[in-house]
């Protein structure tokens, strides 16, 4: 799961605020007022935007805006805890499904290495067309796949953010939530605006998404709400898992060319080779989380 502060980095576009926030909300209430007069016929409604009273329209247009204006707020509220849910962070009732759903991955995801295990053992300069095209489209999707059981996920999306949130663990021994927020002091603002990019479109995603499900409420009124609403929710969920994957390989590379500035920033030696900067990230990695390492390393002197 990311933690708090990477979950928030697409919020401080500010500048795209109004539009990310506000215009899914307006699509919302427009399509509950077009489900309203399929409903109640357009004589109706007609009937109560024409009444005498001078006012009211004023009020109505006052009104309307305010509902849509708390609703998008609340929607932009809840949007990280939907974000969890989609990835597979569910109540511990669903654990059985959880269970379930993840040993279906985890045979998928034997299936896959197998696959590529016997592609590779041909010889990839004898592959024909086919086989590579099979190669390629099973390694990105181990790729996106956490390689042990334990971190596995119930859904795809969960995958693609857990197998990202894992790789610089994995690679360099650093904890992607302890020594992140770190890091990101240290970044340069052209990296901190890709990143916060690449956030807010999965933000966005997810809020969209949110905004099909509530669609469904509209299905009381009128039976085209509901198509609508899977259309929607299925749309933004395949593009969720683009804007995931973006933001994975964005954090991925941050990490694989930054993290020299952490151990810089922190004094810490600079680790020679792979396996020994897997030894030193877990220990400044352990250092930031609990205020402590190895007693025989010495900070680097400062220049």
């Amino acid at each position: 799961m990311l933690p708090k502060f990477l979950e928030s980095l697409g919020n401080n576009l500010a500048h795209q605020w109004l539009a990310q926030v506000f215009s899914p909300a307006f699509i919302f209430w427009f399509g509950g007022i077009l489900a309203w007069i399929s409903r109640f016929e357009w004589e109706n409604f007609e009937s109560f935007l024409s009444q005498e009273n001078t006012t009211q329209p004023l009020f109505y247009l006052l009104s309307g805006l305010l509902i849509i204006g708390i609703s998008a707020i609340i929607v932009q509220r809840i949007e990280l805890y939907v974000l969890r849910f989609l990835e597979g962070y569910w109540f511990r009732w669903m654990n059985p499904v959880r269970h379930w759903f993840i040993n279906i991955k985890w045979k998928q995801a034997k299936k896959v290495r197998c696959q590529l295990k016997r592609l590779s053992q041909k010889g990839l300069e004898v592959l024909t067309t086919n086989e590579l095209d099979e190669y390629v489209r099973l390694d990105c999707q181990r790729r996106q796949t956490p390689y042990k059981k334990e971190y596995l996920m119930p859904t795809r999306l969960g995958n693609i953010l857990r197998t990202a949130e894992r790789r610089s663990f994995e690679r360099y021994g650093l904890e992607l939530s302890v020594c992140f927020p770190r890091l990101w002091l240290l970044l340069s603002n052209d990296i901190k605006a890709e990143l916060a990019e690449a956030r807010a479109q999965l933000n966005v995603m997810v809020r969209i998404w949110i905004w099909g499900f509530l669609f469904l409420g509209w299905s009381v009124w009128a039976w085209w709400a509901i198509p609508t609403a899977i259309i929607v929710m299925c749309s933004a969920y395949f593009w969720m898992l683009d804007a995931a994957l973006i933001y994975g390989d964005l954090l991925e590379s941050t990490f694989d060319l930054n993290r020299t500035l952490l151990y810089k920033s922190l004094r810490f030696p600079l680790p020679k080779d792979p396996t020994e900067e897997q030894q030193r990230g877990r220990a400044l990695t352990e250092y930031l989380w609990r205020g402590f390492t190895d007693p025989e390393l010495t900070f680097e002197e400062l220049e």
